[in-house]
Order: structure tokens, then sequence, then C-alpha cells
């Protein structure tokens, strides 16, 4: 009867723990395939729904990265237009500043065939006649 305990202590014991395979390399790499509680562990190899969690995962990440691009693209088409609108508003700027001052901002190229007469403000008229006045 004790034979018959033992043996069915011992099957007891063998059934509860999982079973398995092991791998031995010839450097003493050791690795095992086990199946334990209805789960196959096989090691490098990734189960079914974490495959699935990660392929989800990569095509989250394509989607993400598509719509960057394309903010990336509107982004830099508006900096491409802030830079001319910046170039346009410092030239005129420049010119404005020229007209008030009344000196030429910069060489131009000569009116073509035209008699347009340059005009300019009362505050600069006044202020050529005082110093005119005052110098003689």
């Amino acid at each position: 009867m004790k034979c018959y305990a033992l043996l069915a202590a011992s099957l007891a014991l063998a059934a509860a723990s999982p079973t398995g395979v092991k791998f031995v390399d010839d450097d003493g790499n050791v690795e095992f395939i086990t199946f334990g509680n209805g789960v196959l562990t096989v090691p490098q190899h990734c189960r079914d729904n974490t495959c699935n969690t990660l392929t989800a995962y990569a095509k989250a990440q394509t989607t993400f990265a598509q719509a960057q691009a394309s903010e990336n693209a509107a982004l830099r088409g508006l900096i491409t237009s802030l830079r001319t609108d910046l170039v346009a508003l410092s030239k005129k700027h420049g010119d404005d500043i020229a007209v008030v001052s009344g000196t030429p901002r910069a060489p131009s190229p000569p009116p073509a065939a035209t008699t347009a007469t340059r005009t300019r403000c009362a505050r600069c008229t006044s202020r050529s006649r005082s110093t005119a006045s005052s110098s003689t």
C-alpha cells in the first residue's frame, strides 16, 4: 500500500510541474521549451497575442509617421510663405524710410520714359526750408 501511495504522490507531483524540453549547445548555453498551464513557451518566439499587439503598434506608428510627414510639409510651406512676406515687408519698409528721409535707399535703374516727380511730405519740406534759411 505504501508503494501505491508513493507512486501516486510522485505521479501527482510530475503532473503538476510543467513539462518541457531542454537544449544545451556546445558552449554550455541552455534553453527550454516548456508547456505549463496550457501555455507553450518557446524562447526567441512571441505568442500570437503579443505578435498581434506588435503588428497593431507598427501600423499605428506608420499612420502617425505619415500624418507627421504631411504636417511637416504644410509647415514648410508656411515657413516659405513667411520668408517671402518678410523679404517683401523689409523692402517696403526700406523704401518707406527712404521716402521719409529723402535719401534714396539704393541706386535704382533709370525710369523708363516717364516724367514722374517725387513728392515730399510737409515735414520734410519744412525742414529743408528751415535748414536752407538758417545757413544763409
